[in-house]
């Protein structure tokens, strides 16, 4: 990852830009990633299951991008 010079953005793979303060946002919105009271903390099925929908709103056309590409990302 590159930091780009405002901070509030990285640089993923060589052409794609990632809004920080959203993934940030996303990730507060899905509890079961950080909150480790909760049982479906650990539920790997379930987590998978919310970064992929985090990713799909980060990056249209995520989910028909390959799975080398998506596991990159």
């Amino acid at each position: 990852f590159n930091m780009s010079s405002t901070d509030e953005e990285i640089q993923v793979l060589d052409e794609d830009i990632l809004d920080v303060d959203l993934l940030i946002t996303l990730v507060e919105e899905n509890p079961l990633l950080w909150d480790k009271t909760l049982d479906s903390y650990s539920d790997r099925n379930e987590k998978r299951k919310c970064w992929k929908d985090i990713f799909c709103k980060i990056k249209p056309g995520f989910e028909e991008m390959d799975i080398k590409d998506q596991k990159i990302i």
